[in-house]
């Protein structure tokens, strides 16, 4: 198709079946590239300078974020950095397996214990699902309290007597 558009030097084109000639029509006698001047799709779009600029600010993206890429995949090759640790160094993913299947562990025992409180067993599973050994805690702190109270109202009289005392 190229070869054709090439050597294809008429300004007329073709019938509407040859729609790609017209579009690549160049004047009589001129290089075929001379039909981008053309008021075709095909012609804007070559000789936009928008759109050329944005192209090569694209492109130069490209190379850069390849450049990045490179890189990167260089420094996993290396074993650099974690994941590069991670993919060269066994004992790294050891010690990761490991600790992963120690928190598989913690994880399972809490679950348990969970479980043990949810149901009313042990210590902290009577306190939370039974009513009398929380109704007996709170009275043991209400006895402390009066206790602390009645010490705190004779404190001033016991201090008075000991000064009492010491003096005579």
């Amino acid at each position: 198709m190229v070869d054709e558009c090439a050597t294809h030097t008429e300004t007329n084109g073709g019938s509407r079946d040859t729609d790609v000639n017209e579009l690549a029509a160049s004047p009589a006698g001129k290089p075929f590239w001379i039909a981008a001047t053309a008021v075709t799709p095909l012609g804007k779009l070559l000789n936009d300078p928008t759109l050329y600029d944005e192209a090569t600010l694209t492109l130069t993206a490209l190379r850069e974020s390849f450049g990045d890429i490179r890189k990167v995949t260089g420094r996993l090759e290396r074993g650099e950095g974690t994941i590069g640790k991670l993919l060269i160094d066994d004992s790294m993913y050891d010690e990761l397996r490991e600790t992963v299947g120690n928190l598989n562990v913690t994880s399972r025992n809490f679950a348990e214990v969970s479980d043990q409180v949810k149901h009313g067993e042990g210590t902290i599973g009577r306190l939370v699902a039974d009513d009398a050994l929380y109704d007996q805690a709170e009275g043991a702190l209400r006895g402390v309290t009066r206790a602390t109270q009645g010490i705190e109202d004779q404190a001033p009289i016991s201090v008075l007597g000991t000064l009492l005392g010491t003096l005579f």
